[in-house]
């Protein structure tokens, strides 16, 4: 795992930026990494047996008192229409004999509850969950004589698995409530197996929190969270700030040694409002649209859209995805993508990324995302990672639009 300083990196282009963070204005996103918030959103995770990749979630109750929470798994896999149970990328997985199938997008939320004592931190793995908290109220309490009553955290539904997670404070009746003690961070972890080349890899970044303000249980719906002006959270960020380098960029893996690795850098994308009762991605399909900067000044554009999940590679955005399986880098158009270096020229540059409205009166567009970096040694192979690293997604300003999360009600104990 690298820890990687992004504010390094575009000294080059700070003249034509200025002018658009002038066009924006100076405000800053009430969205924070590195405090603790009343709403939590884990853009990625993901457990994979058949390639050793697993999450751990550490979360934390930051104040002096005993506090409940609520969290929603969103199950993100596609899945084939002629194998329900099989989990896809691309229609191309469903192919049977005498049976062509479609790979259809998925979308289910698993929710779960459970308390933290003063200060407590937990932790689990997404494959296991935890079935039983260490306060179990009687074989151990804390020492105000508090316990972890009614809690457990289910495992992956399925593997594969992709999605994110969403939890809020809430209180006595399990409804959303004006506190800001949560904080959470987020490793993803590849083991080593016994004839692999590479050691184990592991990356993390912070889960990304919006602060509760102080409202009334009377001031949103019940099993409602409303983000922005007039709602009981902070807004959305209205503009995510990517620094990046660009892909295929060849960069030394650490300070003194000559072996060199080429750069690839993923993005997953989230979105702020969510319905958990209809559980109907389509109903939040937001366009994005990327302005793109080198260090040369140079501005490109792109769009593409995300509905409820989406991770893509920044050089996908722009040209043909590439197939699930395949590992081949260099039949897949990549060097023709606007956040490639052979069309850039410069090793690193800028990504400003906006989520457009769709004129909703329900919901807001507002999005929310984690990068990903990964370094191989074989600039023709994909498969060739060494070693990689998340890191956090700038924002800047706050949404017009208010966004909406729907919750069904509680059903536990």
């Amino acid at each position: 795992m690298r820890t990687v300083n992004r504010k390094r990196l575009l000294s080059g282009i700070g003249v034509v930026l200025a002018a658009s963070l002038l066009a924006v204005g100076t405000a800053r996103a009430d969205v924070v990494t590195d405090q603790a918030a009343g709403l939590l959103i884990l853009p990625k995770l993901v457990f994979d047996d058949s390639a050793a990749t697993d999450t751990e979630i550490q979360l934390s109750n930051t104040s002096d008192q005993q506090i409940a929470v609520r969290c929603f798994y969103v199950n993100a896999n596609s899945h084939c229409s002629n194998r329900p149970d099989f989990v896809c990328e691309t229609s191309a997985d469903c192919l049977l004999p005498g049976s062509n199938g479609l790979c259809l997008p998925g979308w289910q939320e698993i929710d779960f509850h459970f308390e933290l004592t003063a200060r407590q931190p937990i932790i689990w793995k997404v494959s296991e969950g935890l079935p039983f908290f260490p306060l179990d109220g009687a074989n151990r309490i804390s020492p105000t004589n508090t316990f972890n009553q009614d809690s457990a955290i289910p495992p992956a539904p399925e593997q594969p698995f992709k999605g994110e997670l969403k939890c809020f404070e809430v209180g006595d009746d399990d409804q959303p409530i004006a506190a800001n003690d949560l904080k959470a961070e987020v490793t993803i972890v590849r083991a080593a197996e016994p004839d692999d080349a590479f050691p184990i890899d592991a990356r993390a970044y912070n889960g990304i929190g919006i602060k509760a303000k102080d409202f009334a249980a009377g001031d949103q719906p019940p099993d409602t969270l409303i983000l922005g002006e007039g709602g009981g959270y902070n807004g959305c960020p209205n503009l995510l700030i990517l620094d990046h380098f660009f892909e295929d960029a060849i960069v030394f893996a650490e300070e003194g040694n000559a072996n060199t690795a080429y750069v690839r850098s993923d993005i997953t994308f989230v979105p702020c409002s969510e319905d958990f009762v209809l559980q109907s991605a389509a109903l939040f399909e937001t366009k994005l649209q990327f302005l793109v900067y080198n260090e040369f000044e140079q501005r490109f554009s792109t769009s593409t859209g995300v509905e409820c999940f989406r991770e893509i590679p920044l050089s996908d955005i722009d040209t043909r995805p590439r197939p699930r399986f395949d590992t081949d880098a260099s039949d897949t158009g990549d060097k023709f993508s606007i956040f490639n270096i052979a069309v850039q020229g410069t090793l690193t540059g800028q990504t400003r990324i906006r989520a457009v409205d769709d004129g909703s009166e329900t919901h807001g567009n507002g999005v929310v995302a984690v990068a990903e970096e990964f370094h191989r040694i074989d600039p023709n192979n994909l498969a060739s990672v060494r070693a990689s690293a998340a890191y956090q997604v700038d924002h800047d300003g706050e949404r017009a639009d208010q966004d909406i999360i729907r919750v069904p009600p509680a059903t536990f104990p």
